[in-house]
């Protein structure tokens, strides 16, 4: 079904051709007349006068991949270099370097024993998010080298260094196989292809799974309240060591926490203001005449507009107010139109803003901003029909 709502856009090219690496990613041999031999890569004009990353060094020794700046360069060495298009073409005016005529970039030409290719995005709590690529270092932090960048979908030129990352972006990067498990744990980027097999402690996962289903079980069956089962099962947590405090405030949404914090007072506001019961007022006055069963959908239609594009939780607290004085001017209890509220800002289908997963998959999958109209769209009033008839079931 999906299928025939989106056609297929993403590209069966190699990683190398989807991110238009040959623009940026060339071959060169240095000749022995060079200026560059007997450098060390820290001190060459290719890193001081041009902003280039050096992938691969190929010499009588064999092949380097993703050296260190203290390299010396040697007579005919060979190098696979990264950088901007103004750059590639500075470093042709540069003395004693030939470019390779028959190169022709592949995926293979960025995979060795060594390192591999992946794809990744940045996720919502990275700790690199609004730094730029030479803030972050990737060499020195991750053992690797960002080759490309797109930003929903369209790829970003320029020099790579100066770019901010954002939240969503899909980055291309050759990281050594044996940095790979590192830049996973570190949870700053989300994987878009398959993992490797990866080495988690599986006692440790158990153990957590356990908690977990522990803290669930005794909230289900009223031996302690939600908050404080999850308040002990984090203590467990600490104390088992299967989470570091550090870990655990890294992955805490703080812009979230933020927002939230700065919303309550501005829900509470629309509450005393009297602007709740103005909304609510008009809005009993256009739909109450046709039952409980519209006046539930075109609730349910209002909060999906407005989380399309803030998030659930502050949709959620700017409509309950409205909600609660909807159901005083109707007599009703408010029970079913804060679940209408509740479940209606979680629908956050319709646009790539809506939740950050939305996001995570808009650049990887080359998706447009109407293929989010058109199975959101269905998703959405699916749920719609489904929540409007359940609540109507069970409270009216």
């Amino acid at each position: 079904f999906g299928v025939r709502l989106i056609p297929r856009r993403r590209s069966t090219d190699s990683l190398a051709d989807s991110y238009d690496l040959k623009d940026f990613i060339t071959e060169v041999v240095i000749t022995p007349d060079s200026p560059l031999v007997g450098k060390r890569l820290y001190n060459s004009s290719l890193t001081t006068d041009l902003e280039l990353d050096i992938i691969e060094i190929k010499d009588r020794k064999g092949i380097t991949w993703l050296p260190d700046d203290y390299e010396i360069l040697e007579a005919n060495d060979v190098l696979i270099v990264r950088g901007s298009i103004d750059d590639i073409m500075l470093l042709k005016t540069l003395p004693g370097i030939q470019f390779s005529k028959s190169f022709e970039l592949e995926d293979e030409d960025l995979r060795s024993n060594e390192t591999t290719l992946i794809e990744v995005v940045v996720g919502p709590n990275s700790s690199v998010a609004r730094s730029t690529v030479d803030e972050i270092d990737f060499r020195d932090l991750y053992d690797a080298i960002p080759l490309a960048i797109r930003r929903r979908g369209e790829l970003l030129g320029g020099r790579l260094g100066e770019t901010e990352l954002r939240f969503g972006d899909d980055l291309l990067i050759e990281v050594r196989k044996e940095a790979y498990q590192s830049l996973l744990r570190s949870g700053d980027f989300i994987f878009t292809q398959e993992l490797e097999k990866t080495d988690y402690d599986e006692k440790k996962v158990s153990m957590a799974l356990a908690i977990v289903a522990g803290v669930i079980l005794l909230a289900a069956f009223n031996v302690l309240h939600i908050l404080e089962g999850a308040l002990i099962g984090t203590i467990l947590m600490f104390i088992l060591k299967i989470i570091s405090i550090r870990e655990a405030y890294r992955d805490v949404d703080w812009r979230i926490i933020f927002l939230l914090a700065s919303l309550i007072p501005l829900g509470i506001a629309i509450e005393n203001s009297g602007a709740a019961d103005l909304l609510a007022n008009y809005l009993n006055h256009q739909v109450s005449r046709f039952g409980p069963l519209v006046i539930i959908s075109s609730l349910f239609a209002i909060t999906t507009l407005v989380t399309s594009f803030m998030s659930n939780g502050a949709t959620a607290v700017l409509l309950s107010p409205i909600a609660i004085s909807l159901a005083e001017q109707m007599g009703i209890d408010p029970r079913p139109l804060l679940l209408t509220v509740m479940f209606a800002a979680s629908t956050c289908y319709l646009t790539p803003l809506g939740y950050q997963t939305n996001i995570m998959i808009y650049g990887p999958g080359n998706y447009q901003f109407k293929d989010f109209m058109k199975v959101g769209g269905v998703l959405t009033a699916i749920t719609m029909i489904l929540v409007t008839f359940l609540i109507y079931f069970f409270y009216f």
